[in-house]
């Protein structure tokens, strides 16, 4: 059971207003949706954030015109952003560029502020959280990517637009992996911080060259040549971070890279392939198959047709929007 203190809290943040067009905001969760917050409520009150109790109180699509200037301002909570659309650049530290995929994330009273830039507008899905005990937190060096975003808050997205039968379970259940996988990224202080940096550097520099590499044929010796480290240390750290291999690593990437270019370019499936480093088409097509459940071609119909509804999602969630505080 919730804490209703917390699901039903008023907000009272030293927040002082902006520069520009002030940003669009529209509450979807849980007010707007009911039994549907409800429900997800109760399975994110099941997670854990370093051994602490979590409670996501407040779920915003935010929509912020280019060139919004926000204030230096701070909350009484935590709060994350996904970058859905657009970019901004951070001022306060650690101040730099963000885009599609950045997870900001900062914790109570600690002042922060950023800026929409380029000429698109800038959408955001806005998270407000609370940990019990508190837990400080540590900013990174650089803001975490999350290159698995646009899937999993389209399909989130989709099921707020299309409401189909039993709607409501899978809605619930989107929103909290989208939380835990966003949990997963925010650091925070540990025991074995030395030996912890050294790791996160090595699989830092791990992510960075594969993502740079995608189309070219790698081994496991190459990548570990390139990070300077033995084969043997490399698949223990790997394994030891996403029980997986460093090459489940690469094909996941690769499948990733392949989803976003099938939903945002017209490349042809061959096209494609070649780039995400798996040129054998029969091939390409099967691993496609064995990561998202569909064939390349029967994703990108569905995508498009999940973007199509997306361009709706603005005006159905501002019908019940929750007005912006003053």
């Amino acid at each position: 059971m919730r804490d209703n203190k917390w699901y039903h809290r008023a907000m009272q943040d030293d927040v002082s207003p902006g520069r520009g067009d002030g940003p669009q905001l529209a509450s979807y969760w849980p007010d707007a949706l009911g039994m549907q917050g409800t429900r997800a409520a109760d399975i994110i009150a099941a997670l854990n954030f370093h051994g602490h109790a979590v409670m996501l109180f407040e779920t915003q699509y935010v929509r912020i015109e280019p060139g919004w200037v926000s204030a230096v301002h701070r909350h009484q909570h935590y709060e994350a952003d996904i970058i859905l659309k657009g970019h901004a650049h951070t001022i306060t530290a650690p101040a730099q560029p963000v885009g599609p995929g950045t997870v900001i994330y900062h914790p109570p009273h600690r002042p922060h502020a950023w800026h929409a830039v380029g000429t698109q507008c800038c959408e955001v899905l806005h998270l407000q959280f609370d940990v019990r005990p508190a837990v400080p937190l540590r900013h990174p060096a650089r803001w975490p990517v999350w290159p698995d975003f646009f899937t999993d808050t389209q399909l989130l997205f989709g099921e707020i637009e299309e409401q189909s039968p039993n709607w409501s379970d899978r809605f619930a259940l989107r929103l909290a992996v989208i939380f835990s996988r966003v949990l997963s990224l925010i650091e925070a202080p540990d025991s074995d911080a030395p030996e912890r940096a050294a790791t996160l550097r090595h699989l830092a520099a791990l992510e960075e060259y594969l993502q740079a590499h995608l189309a070219q044929p790698l081994t496991l010796d190459m990548i570990a040549q390139h990070l300077c480290i033995s084969r043997r240390t490399l698949t223990r750290l790997v394994r030891q971070q996403t029980n997986g291999s460093v090459m489940d690593r690469l094909r996941t990437l690769r499948m990733t890279r392949a989803a976003t270019l099938l939903w945002q370019t017209e490349l042809s499936l061959q096209e494609i392939a070649e780039q995400v480093g798996i040129p054998q088409l029969s091939n390409f097509c099967r691993c496609f198959r064995r990561c998202y459940h569909y064939s390349p071609a029967r994703y990108r119909r569905q995508m498009l047709k999940t973007r199509a509804s997306a361009l709706n999602l603005y005006s159905f969630l501002g019908r019940t929007a929750i007005p912006a505080k003053e």
